[in-house]
């Protein structure tokens, strides 16, 4: 084993060293070994251990004392030889290194070496002379040792330096007697020099190792000792101890801080270093306490170590905070605040060193680096404070009389020396204040390229102050000739590196560091502003957009003034152009530091800018920034935006500036041939452009000509072609032709390839040498001006191209280069291109060839176009070189074409303008005819966007300042062009609403002018037609303006047209209408309209024509229709039409005008629209009760459309319910003398159900329904007035013809508007009110009408009236349309189960029939006649159906027999009369009516209901009923009638009897059985009444009455005496046909219909229940017709039998009697118990009348 080998070794080389001197290290030794072979033997048993499974064990099971002691007792003497203590370190290093040591020996070992190293001191502080002397140091070292341990700060205190120092001044010294901590014993001896430093490493060596051990605890006071052994080895003046003490310290502390049960003693070392670092060099803070790892350092005792100087402690700190940040997490904030402090004592004091300083501005940098996350704020502070010392040396600059001389370094000076002397313009200036504010800008440097700290000093708060004061340091530090010859010395160095901190440190003197020079002796402010200008490019390259605007201006003043101030410095020129373009990266897209910027740098490309002068001549910065603004402009094309004109005013002047000038290096004539190969590649660079981009470029082209032309004006020369040629300067120039190619050429063979991008590594190198055999003698653009001339002069297009500027031939070139996009932005293009030729002389021929060419080219859709490049392109270097600026390629790239077609508003604009502003006729004629040649022959291919612009120049030929004589050959041009766009191209312009908008105002343009009607008629209807196919609402809104402005036409023809079209476009479009455009289109324009009309409305007899005084002098004389032969009859027209649309309008619209209501709230002011609709009820009202005849008729059947279509509307079902299929317009016009289809006809179709409302909107429905209906009722009213018939009374009830016309129309109508209310607003009516039912039963007249009635009753009486007052006459045989219409309606009502139907027609019935009884000698064709009869076959066929209500047909049954017992119970005679109307109407109901009764009566006739109306009605039904009966039989028999009558009879009586009644069965009963005994009389009349169809049809009544009996009451007593009576009959026939042997009788016999009475009454018998007691009483004679002849008696006689139990029957009535002897027996005992009761209470009576008697 190694260890154990090398340490055996060891311990016996200590005990044979110390055999003699220290015999107790030898025993010690001794003892080691065998405690090391027992070790040993342990870690071999231990190994074996292992290879069972166990842990392998390491060398840490060697950790003993023993083993350490004697190397420790070694080295605890301080006069140990070299030898020994050579040995002793080298153990103590291997016990450490296997981790042998025990944890309490660390601090023993620590006390070993701080013996040791009190000895390096005391040895190497000893003065010379002595016996026992060492060699301390060489003589360099002494140097070295004074430059280190002077001003310039030694890392002890300042107090032990200057001891140091003059104690070092011999090679040896004597050794100090030292005395052993273990022993006591003294020795000396004799050590070098190089022992006492290998002595020194071997404990720092040994210190590091021991304290990294990691299993080796550490104690507080270890530390304590670690940290002042270090402090202690800085004594000694050998520069490698002090240098390995210097390192070491930092190790030291850097562990402590890293050992977690350290924190607090960390913590009050860092306490300790920050207290140090403000310390001063005079030593003024010596009686500071230490508290941390520094507490054992004093500054009194001058052979004790010291603590760390001012230098040392921020070195200390500045390491110390790199590896661990965290150490001043809470006490950051203290942190900054004392190294604020520091930077701010370090910059006030004129003594502060250089590496303090230095070191300051470090520990800064370290502080920002580790804590700007954590204390920004602070650290923005700090950051400030660095900044300080760079505005106090520019104030100092700035006071120096001669710091501004306006020198202009503008020829280069390769030999420019440096200036070694003092300068005037640096004398006097702040000590040291060049240095710190170099060393300021070097860290704020380091600063702005450190990532952690970069966010902190580009901070708003911070940049703007060191923008600010690095700018004006830059700018005052070079603004005079020695300055700026230092800065350039600086900037040419070959290292370039941030020296400026090791310059400092590398000092000499002090004098150099208060004067601000360097070491050379070479002023510090060359490299002081070079490095503000390299600080403020990297702030610049790294600025964005929140602090630009703040820092853009300090940025831009410096590179400015560096550029023009220094224009011959290369490098310092290509670093400030550098900056420009950092400042365009962020910049260009804020207009106002964009202008400065590039107006900067364009000023800075010319010597002469702006001045228009090619003679000027160009140097190698104005290049350098041709390339930079090409550099911007190549990158960053996007974002400049408005500002092109400046870009390309430039390249304008240099375009005729010479390329070769003799202020060129051969170098920069390259550059200058690569500008000059730009010119070309403008247009097909423009093809990158964005559109916006591109626009603002040809603006600046635009603004460019115009400068240009001035310049011509004022009498500049602009030269073209010069034959001239300028020589180079070199000598390798020769003078020659220039023909042997154009500037690309002239590239390549000159080497530009090789030059700027080639791969030969000498590339640059060959730059300078490349051999030119001439330079050119060409301006800039030559070479594109030659190749642009030759592609327009080889062009199909006529071009007048004689040698233009550069800004008109790029102009056109860019236009054709962008042609892919001209869709998009030749708008711009165009019109550029014509203001540049209305506004330059010198290009307007030129621009208008352009424009033709242009418009041609895109109308043929031909791309012969002669352009050098197409479009679209892209850039092809995203970094170029010089020869590659703006080069651009073609890109198949989808996006990047766009729209290869131009729309016609850019193409036919300039044009149209022209139009539009000519003044003179024969100049607009022309253009008219140009258009329309242009329309005719390709606006097939013309795009929507076109449109606008070509309709305002038509329109304009219409306007009223063109309408004189002058103009009439250019206004049917117009409406020709008009014409052609509506009919051709309309479709096309779906979507361009801008569009319509101004063909809309072209249509009224020309409707409403004076001079041809034929063309205002034919414009209106091109207004219908437009708003008909446009998709949009704003094109409809204007039109309907223009229509309505045109519905005041004093023309009736133009007018009443431009009302039709102004309704059917809103019908047309209405659906897209809102509520506010729906408000505007009633109230602003239809109400209008009508008002308008309403005002003109005059009974004038002459026309407007003849008003005027035409009448007789036209040519041309026609004749008027008699309607319209005077002005108020064509405004009653025009009245007419409109109220027709306002039924179109309302029909097709309701519920979306309804639906504006939905936002109304209740007590809020109403809705416009129900105030609107109260306007079109009084519209309506007033036109439907308009008097004037035939005249006037077409407006009276327009209101009552209007006023029934508004009641329709406004309910709940809506006139979904009633409508049929319509169509909207007839879809069709004339064109050229054809029908041709606007569109695909749309029919409207009914719905079945009406969209749902809201519950406002709902509320307001009902509200505008009541609205209506109460108009309809007044309608009403004046037709029941005289007014209505003129106030003629002997006409009342009849109308005239025209009224009758109108009542007509107006019945029709009412039956669709009770198609649309009858589920809803007339539904409440069929809830039947038994009270009101019995009120109408009992009173047959209508009552008067009220306000308070229901709404179905009101419209009953309205179509009462109108069926009375619609009687064409009283001679009239037919009815009137109007009636059959109100009859129909009746019916339809009543068939829906309407009980004010029902009543109305029953009064109708009722009155015919008593004009029948009253008049006898009466007209047959009377009215009230015809009426009834029509009335009753109505109620004949509503009453079946199902929706009719059984109270309905109880209340018509009632009043219909009133017909025939009267109210006062008169008789009519109603059997036998002609008229029997009524007669038939009662047999058709009888039937259904009972059945309803009965009904009723099984819910009403209960002891909960007696007495109720309904069952007061049921007993009215039954009485009249019975009565009616009664009369009836009676009639039938007293009369004699025909054998009809009887059958009838027969349907009646089943009727009645058809079901039971408890209340009147018994009435019933003897009515039928008087009939029934009266039938059975005709069954044997005398034989001179026999009839046999007498006889069959009373068998029939017979078997009714006898039915009906037993069906109402199968125990009624009358049946058995008839049941009896026929039996006998039939009996007695039969027995005398036995005696007679008779054959069967015919037919005609009387014996077979006695049988045949006797069979009906079997059959009635067998179909009842409950005939026992019948079956009963005549059984006997049942039972003898068993056996009779005729088989019909015999079955049914048998049949009764068998269905009857007599037996049971028997039973049942014996039960029933005994039954009733048991009643009578107990009534008879209540009854003798009643009279005890009662002769009880007598007595009792008695006696109280005596004692009250008594008393009395």
């Amino acid at each position: 084993m190694n260890f154990v080998a090398q340490l055996e070794e060891y311990l016996r080389d200590l005990g044979v060293e110390s055999r003699k001197k220290h015999p107790g290290v030898k025993e010690a030794s001794e003892r080691a070994i065998l405690k090391l072979r027992t070790l040993q033997n342990d870690y071999v048993i231990a190994v074996r251990k292992a290879n069972n499974g166990q842990k392998h064990p390491d060398t840490s099971l060697f950790r003993s004392s023993d083993l350490l002691h004697p190397f420790l007792l070694a080295a605890n003497y301080p006069n140990a030889s070299p030898k020994l203590l050579d040995t002793s370190f080298k153990a103590m290093k291997t016990l450490m290194e296997a981790n042998a040591i025990c944890p309490g020996d660390g601090m023993n070992m620590v006390r070993v070496w701080m013996i040791q190293a009190q000895v390096v001191v005391s040895y190497s502080t000893k003065e010379s002379g002595g016996a026992n002397a060492v060699s301390a140091s060489s003589s360099g070292d002494s140097t070295g040792g004074t430059q280190s341990s002077g001003w310039l700060g030694g890392f002890l205190s300042p107090g032990s330096s200057s001891s140091i120092t003059e104690r070092t001044k011999t090679n040896s010294v004597a050794a100090k007697s030292a005395v052993s901590s273990s022993h006591g014993q003294a020795g000396s001896g004799r050590i070098n020099a190089k022992d006492l430093e290998k002595l020194a490493l071997d404990i720092l060596s040994c210190l590091l190792q021991l304290l990294e051990l990691k299993d080796l605890e550490v104690s507080t006071e270890q530390w304590v000792q670690s940290v002042t052994l270090c402090c202690l080895l800085y004594l000694p003046t050998r520069q490698n101890v002090r240098q390995a003490a210097h390192s070491t310290l930092p190790q030291v502390l850097s562990l402590l801080v890293k050992d977690e049960k350290a924190k607090d003693l960390a913590l009050e070392t860092w306490y300790d270093l920050l207290g140090g670092s403000l310390s001063s060099d005079s030593g003024s803070d010596s009686k500071q306490k230490f508290k941390g790892a520094f507490k054992s350092c004093k500054f009194d005792d001058k052979d004790s170590p010291h603590p760390p100087s001012s230098a040392l402690s921020i070195e200390l700190m500045t390491t110390l905070l790199k590896e661990a940040p965290h150490l001043v997490s809470d006490v950051g904030e203290k942190t900054l605040q004392i190294t604020i402090e520091l930077l701010r004592i370090q910059s006030a004091s004129k003594d502060t060193s250089p590496l303090a300083f230095s070191k300051g501005v470090q520990f800064a940098l370290v502080v920002l680096q580790t804590q700007a996350k954590t204390w920004p704020k602070q650290c923005r502070d700090l950051v400030t404070r660095l900044i300080q010392p760079i505005p106090t040396a520019t104030e100092a600059l700035r006071k120096q009389a001669d710091f501004e001389d306006g020198y202009v370094y503008s020829t280069a000076d390769k030999n420019l020396s440096p200036l070694t002397g003092n300068l005037e313009t640096l004398q006097g200036l702040p000590p040291t204040s060049l240095w710190k504010s170099a060393l300021s800008l070097e860290g704020l440097h380091g600063a702005v390229q450190d990532e952690a700290v970069r966010d902190l000093v580009l901070h708003p708060d911070v940049i703007v102050n060191l923008l600010e004061a690095t700018s004006d340091f830059c700018t005052i530090g070079a603004s005079c000739r020695e300055h700026i010859h230092l800065f350039i010395i600086a900037s040419r160095k070959k290292e370039h590196g941030l020296l400026i901190s090791y310059a400092a440190e590398s000092l000499s003197s002090v004098a150099q560091w208060r004067s601000g020079k360097n070491k050379d002796d070479n002023y510090i402010i060359g490299d002081a502003l070079w490095i503000g200008l390299n600080l403020l490019l990297n702030i610049v390259e790294r600025l964005d957009s929140d602090t630009l605007e703040t820092c853009f201006a300090p940025s831009l003043s410096v590179l400015q003034h560096y550029l023009k101030r220094l224009p011959a410095s290369g490098t310092i020129v290509k670093r400030s152009l550098e900056g420009y373009y950092f400042l365009a990266r962020i910049c260009l897209r804020k207009a106002l530091l964009r202008r400065v910027l590039l107006s900067s740098l364009c000023k800075l490309s010319l010597p002469k800018w702006g001045t228009q002068d090619p003679s000027c001549e160009l140097k190698d910065n104005n290049i350098a920034a041709l390339v930079c603004l090409l550099n911007v402009v190549h990158g960053f094309y996007e974002d400049i935006g408005s500002d092109w004109s400046v870009v390309l005013q430039t390249f304008n002047e240099l375009s005729n500036v010479w390329i070769a000038s003799p202020h060129l290096s051969e170098k920069t004539y390259v550059g200058a041939l690569s500008i000059s190969a730009v010119y070309s590649r403008f247009p097909q660079f423009s093809t990158c452009l964005s559109d916006e981009s591109l626009i603002e470029f040809i603006k600046g082209l635009r603004n460019v000509v115009i400068i240009e032309e001035k310049a011509r004006a004022s009498g500049k020369s602009i030269r073209k072609v010069d034959t001239s040629r300028i020589a180079s300067r070199s000598n390798k120039d020769a003078v020659g032709k220039d023909d042997k190619g154009g500037i690309g050429e002239k590239l390549m063979n000159i080497g530009v390839r090789a030059i700027y991008g080639g791969n030969n590594e000498n590339a640059n190198q060959l730059a300078d040498d490349v051999p030119l055999t001439e330079r050119t003698k060409n301006t800039y653009y030559h070479d594109y001006q030659l190749e642009f001339a030759k592609r327009m002069g080889d062009s199909k297009y006529p071009f007048r191209h004689e040698m233009l500027p550069f800004c008109c031939s790029l102009l056109a070139d860019v236009a054709m280069s962008n042609r892919f996009r001209h869709g998009r932005v030749a708008g711009s293009l165009l019109t550029e291109l014509c203001a540049t030729a209305s506004e330059s002389e010198l290009t307007s021929a030129f621009a208008m060839d352009v424009v033709s060419m242009l418009i041609m080219s895109h109308l043929s859709q031909s791309e012969d176009l002669p352009m050098s490049f197409s479009g679209p392109g892209k850039i092809v270097y995203k970094v170029p070189r010089p020869n590659q600026f703006l080069a651009a390629e073609q890109t198949t790239d989808p996006d990047a074409s766009g729209v290869s077609e131009i729309s016609q508003l850019d193409l036919v604009g300039p044009l149209c303008d022209l139009i539009c502003t000519a003044e003179d006729a024969d100049v607009t004629t022309c253009c008219m005819e140009s258009l329309h040649s242009i329309l005719e022959s390709s606006g097939h291919v013309l795009e929507p966007d076109a449109w606008k612009k070509v309709i305002q120049a038509v329109a304009s030929v219409s306007t009223s300042s063109r309408s004189s004589s002058d103009w009439s050959e250019c206004f049917p041009l117009g409406f020709r062009c008009l014409k052609l766009i509506v009919d051709d191209f309309l479709e096309d312009m779906d979507s361009a609403s801008h569009v319509r908008e101004a063909l809309l105002d072209c249509c009224w343009s020309f409707g409403s002018s004076s001079q041809d009607m034929n063309t205002s008629l034919t414009s209106i209807g091109l207004l219908w037609t437009i708003a008909d196919q446009d998709a949009g609402t704003a094109a409809i809104d204007l039109a309907l303006e223009k229509l309505v402005n045109l519905s005041s036409d004093p023309r009736a023809e133009v007018r009443n047209c431009a009302v039709n079209t102004l309704f059917s476009c809103i019908a047309g479009r209405g659906q897209t209408f809102s509520a506010i455009q729906w408000q505007a289109c009633i109230c602003n324009m239809v109400f209008v309209v009508y008002d308008c009309v309403m005002d003109q409305f005059t009974m004038d007899d002459k026309t407007p024509d003849e008003k005027e005084g035409k009448g007789e002098k036209d040519r041309y004389r026609v004749s008027i229709h008699h309607s319209r032969d005077s002005a108020g009859k064509q405004w009653m027209a025009t009245q007419a039409i409109v109220l027709g649309g306002l039924f179109r309008l309302l029909r097709s619209f309701f519920l979306d005008l309804l639906d504006t209501t939905s936002n109304a709230s209740a007590g809020n002011e109403p809705p416009w629209f129900e105030k609107a609709w109260n306007t079109i009820l009084s519209y309506a009202f007033d036109a439907s009760t308009l008097s004037g005849g035939r005249d006037t008729l077409p407006v009276r059947n327009a209101g009552v459309q209007l006023l029934v279509i508004c009641n329709q509307l406004a309910c709940k079902a809506g006139i979904q319910a009633a409508i049929t299929p319509a169509r909207v317009g007839t879809n069709m016009e004339v064109v050229n003398g054809a029908l041709r289809s606007t569109r695909n006809a749309a029919k409207t179709l009914p719905d079945t159900q009406r969209t749902p409302l809201s519950a406002m909107a709902e509320t307001w429905r009902e509200n505008l329904f009541l609205d209506a209906f109460d108009v309809l009722d007044s309608f009403r009213v004046y037709l029941e007035s005289d007014v209505s018939t003129g106030g003629d009374s002997e006409s009342s009830g009849y109308m005239e013809p025209t009224q009758a016309q109108v009542l007509n129309h107006f019945a029709n109508d009412l039956k669709k508007l009770y198609e649309c209310c009858k589920d809803h607003e007339f539904a409440e009516s069929h809830k039947v009110d038994h009270n009101a039912l019995l009120q109408k039963v009992l009173v047959l007249e209508q009552p008067e009408p009220g306000d308070e009635d229901a709404l179905e009753t009101r419209f009953v009486r309205i179509i009462t009236t109108v069926c009375y007052n619609s009687s064409g006459g009283p001679q009239s045989r037919f009815l009137s349309q109007a009636q059959r219409a109100c009859l129909d309606l009746l019916k339809t009502m009543s068939s829906n189960g309407s009980l004010e139907a029902f009543v109305c027609l029953s009064s109708l019935c009722f009155d015919g029939f008593i004009r029948q009884e009253v008049d006898s000698n009466r007209v047959s064709g009377d009215m009230a006649v015809l009426t009834s009869t029509e009335a009753s076959n109505s109620l004949f066929e509503a009453l079946p159906n199902d929706c009719v209500s059984d109270e309905i047909r109880v209340m018509v049954l009632c009043r219909m027999m009133l017909a025939f017992v009267g109210e006062q119970n008169q008789t009519y005679s109603v059997l036998g009369s002609g008229n029997d109307f009524l007669y038939r109407l009662f047999k058709s109901m009888i039937g259904p009516c009972v059945t309803s009764a009965h009904t009723l009566q099984k819910q009403y006739w209960t002891p909960e209901q007696h007495g109720s109306p309904m069952d007061q009605l049921l007993d009215l039904l039954w009485d009249r009923l019975c009565a009616v009966l009664a009369r009836l039989l009676t009639s039938a028999f007293q009369n004699e009638l025909s054998a009809q009558v009887f059958n009838d009879l027969t349907v009646i009586v089943d009727g009645v009897s058809k079901y039971p009644n408890d209340r009147y069965s018994s009435a019933l009963c003897g009515i039928l059985a008087t009939e029934a005994m009266n039938c059975l009389d005709l069954q044997w009349p005398p034989e001179e009444k026999s009839d046999e169809d007498y006889s069959n049809e009373s068998l029939k009544l017979f078997g009714s009455c006898f039915g009906g009996i037993c069906r109402l009451n199968p125990e009624e007593r009358i049946l058995p005496v008839i049941a009896k009576q026929v039996l006998e009959a039939a009996k007695e026939e039969l027995s005398k046909e036995k005696d007679d042997n008779d054959e069967s009788t015919n037919s005609e016999d009387p014996t077979n219909r006695k049988v045949e009475a006797c069979v009906i009454m079997c059959q009635s018998m067998e179909d009842t229940v409950g005939m026992e007691l019948v079956v009963i009483s005549v059984f006997s004679l049942l039972c003898e017709m068993v056996g009779a002849t005729d088989h019909r008696l015999r079955d049914s006689v048998a049949t009764v039998l068998s269905k009857v139990n007599v037996g049971s029957a028997l039973e049942d009535i014996k039960g029933q009697c005994q039954t009733a002897e048991d009643r009578a027996q107990r009534a008879e005992e209540q009854v003798a118990t009643m009279r005890k009761q009662m002769e009880d209470l007598q007595k009792e009576n008695e006696a109280l009348q005596r004692q009250l008697a008594f008393i009395s």
